[in-house]
């Protein structure tokens, strides 16, 4: 499946009618929210909101999408259908990535920094910074995740 007026593909997550959802950036920078309904290329649309450059897309367990505009360091809740829930987080930083925990309360962030590279621990969807984690002498970090847990 294809977007082609993508010029980057950035991030895919999925809800549980199988119906795709990936974050691309055209040739003019923008960003976008591709939804391909049933998991088809003939079920490919996009929907409307743009972002400056659109990296990371997760789903909530509410079911609504989170998007990770890098440029204005913000995550955007939209609706599945891609109207803006209202919600928006300041990342305070350049995230190049991010992660919800199961249960939605955390986030967590990768963020390139000019000194190093940074993981970002956080309460979510408010902003409160629980944990920094420093990674010396890694690259640009691309993903994050939490574990899962086991009992």
């Amino acid at each position: 499946m294809h977007d082609p007026k993508a010029q980057y593909d950035d991030s895919v997550t999925s809800d549980a009618a199988g119906n795709l959802f990936t974050t691309i950036n055209d040739y003019t920078g923008v960003g976008y929210v591709d939804e391909f309904v049933g998991g088809k290329q003939s079920g490919f649309k996009r929907l409307k909101p743009a972002f400056s450059f659109a990296l990371t897309i997760r789903m909530n367990k509410g079911g609504d999408l989170l998007v990770l505009d890098q440029i204005q360091q913000r995550i955007t809740e939209l609706t599945e259908s891609g109207a803006p829930t209202g919600m928006k987080v300041n990342a305070n930083g350049n995230w190049t990535a991010f992660a919800l925990n199961a249960g939605g309360t955390k986030v967590l962030g990768a963020e390139d920094s000019p000194d190093s590279f940074k993981g970002i621990l956080s309460t979510f969807p408010r902003y409160d910074r629980l944990r920094r984690f420093h990674l010396p002498y890694m690259g640009l970090i691309q993903g994050v995740a939490f574990a899962p847990v086991t009992k």
